[in-house]
């Protein structure tokens, strides 16, 4: 009887050890043949101008197309590391009339992409989002444009 209770208790601490510690959330990562519509964009390559595609029915965007001279929403491009440190830095330009925030996966290898969210691009502005390393590869997608009353903090 003893050793029951002893084993009813140590499952009560590990059931409420494990309810106010849950596991961390994973990582998300994804790979090409896996990835949501976007556009891949490498370190080395000019900037790539990106124009958000919308649904015919209910104009909600759906993802990017190449930019025109006239039609240019996004110009995404890295900026060059000019410090003793080792960071990677990338500029997102919104040339549209409207705030827009979109999904970022960086990779070091472009087969491996790890999930970073942006920080809400201001309307005719420029957002410039840095991480620690060497991250010659990102992946945009999920572009949505912002109301007025959205807010402006980065997630």
């Amino acid at each position: 009887m003893r050793l029951v209770a002893r084993a009813m208790v140590f499952a009560g601490c590990l059931v409420a050890s494990v309810a106010c510690n849950p596991p961390p959330e994973p990582v998300r990562t994804i790979r090409p043949g896996h990835m949501p519509p976007g556009v891949a964009q490498h370190a080395g390559n000019p900037d790539r101008t990106l124009r958000v595609t919308l649904d015919d029915v209910s104009g909600a965007p759906t993802g990017f197309e190449p930019g025109s001279a006239e039609s240019t929403d996004l110009v995404v491009g890295f900026v060059p590391d000019a410090t003793a440190t080792v960071t990677t830095t990338l500029r997102l330009t919104n040339r549209s009339k409207r705030p827009l925030k979109v999904d970022l996966w960086v990779s070091e290898d472009g087969q491996r992409y790890v999930y970073s969210s942006s920080c809400p691009i201001p309307a005719g502005k420029a957002s410039f989002e840095t991480w620690e390393g060497q991250l010659p590869w990102v992946y945009v997608s999920n572009p949505r444009f912002l109301g007025p009353d959205a807010r402006s903090a980065c997630e």
